[in-house]
């Protein structure tokens, strides 16, 4: 079940001013939850993990699981910052996204 935003249905994207508001807001939020992650004792233990992680399993940490849940975690960001991408393009069709990468300067 979706949660229906009136106040994001209801902006004007013709004028990019609100968008670019919305995107600044989604943008703090991700830094700052970032942040909050990366000197959380969960960011530590992924820390430890890319140092060395053979020891962190023979403390009996379960590594699996924390770097799954920081795949979870980033795929969520990546997916949050690619749906804004067809509002910037003012097109949800695939091949649109497609080719703006392959489009040459």
């Amino acid at each position: 079940m979706l949660l229906p935003l009136p106040w994001i249905s209801e902006m004007d994207f013709s004028d990019p001013t609100p968008y670019y508001y919305l995107l600044l807001g989604i943008c703090l939020l991700a830094s700052l939850s970032s942040w909050w992650i990366i000197n959380s004792p969960f960011g530590r233990i992924v820390a430890a993990i890319q140092d060395n992680e053979s020891k962190l399993e023979e403390l009996g940490y379960n590594t699996s699981l924390y770097k799954a849940v920081i795949f979870a975690i980033s795929a969520a960001f990546a997916g949050m910052l690619v749906h804004f991408m067809p509002l910037w393009l003012a097109s949800y069709l695939p091949l649109c996204l497609a080719l703006s990468f392959l489009r040459k300067s």
